[in-house]
């Protein structure tokens, strides 16, 4: 798992690339998902993302690319803080309030934009925003240019564990297009959280 380089130092091998890999198999999820993501991808001509909820950030587990030169290309398994992204303030406005509660005591809202939100009482206010009307979205907080839609998948035991998103260039994620994308996306997560075992 780990090599001497010629210098002394040591570095990571390709094997640790594959267990990140078994550990990505092993989410069934993605195999329940990745259909459904393609699909939206086309229909929107816009990256759709699978987030896992790690219990502090969230985690990519599957991503559909948009056909566009222009896109978001995050790499499976890469880590994204949940305060500033689609896929994580829709699982966060779906936590029970204790838990809630304790991420925002402990998470440092460090701002990755001019437009992230970087206060437990703004973020609240917008946390409250998507509990009434069922998805998220990241307004440019993540990065600047960059604006995303997501919605909440349930586990069995009924937990916001993963969440769906898509995202694209400001210019062409429009407020038009961002409505009509959750037309498609809110219903596709409800699908989803079914075939998962979600309680109804």
């Amino acid at each position: 798992y780990v090599e001497k380089t010629e210098e002394g130092r040591f570095r990571l091998t390709f094997r640790v690339l594959e267990l990140g890999m078994r550990k990505l198999e092993g989410f069934e999820i993605r195999h329940i998902a990745h259909p459904h993501m393609q699909k939206l991808a086309f229909a929107f001509g816009e990256t759709v993302n699978l987030g896992h909820w790690d219990g502090n950030a969230i985690v990519h587990l599957d991503k559909a690319n948009s056909a566009e030169i222009l896109r978001l290309d995050v790499g499976m398994g890469a880590v994204a803080p949940a305060y500033c992204t689609g896929l994580g303030k829709a699982i966060l406005a779906h936590l029970p309030e204790a838990e809630l509660d304790a991420y925002l005591q402990s998470v440092e809202l460090r701002p990755l934009s001019s437009k992230t939100i970087t206060t437990p009482e703004r973020l609240r206010a917008d946390i409250e925003k998507i509990r009434q009307r069922g998805y998220s979205i990241d307004n440019e907080e993540l990065s600047l240019g960059l604006r995303c839609v997501g919605a909440p998948v349930f586990d069995y035991t009924g937990r916001p564990t993963y969440a769906l998103s898509v995202s694209g260039p400001a210019q062409r994620m429009t407020e038009k297009k961002l409505k009509a994308i959750t037309t498609e996306l809110l219903p596709l997560c409800h699908r989803i959280s079914s075939q998962i075992g979600a309680p109804k």
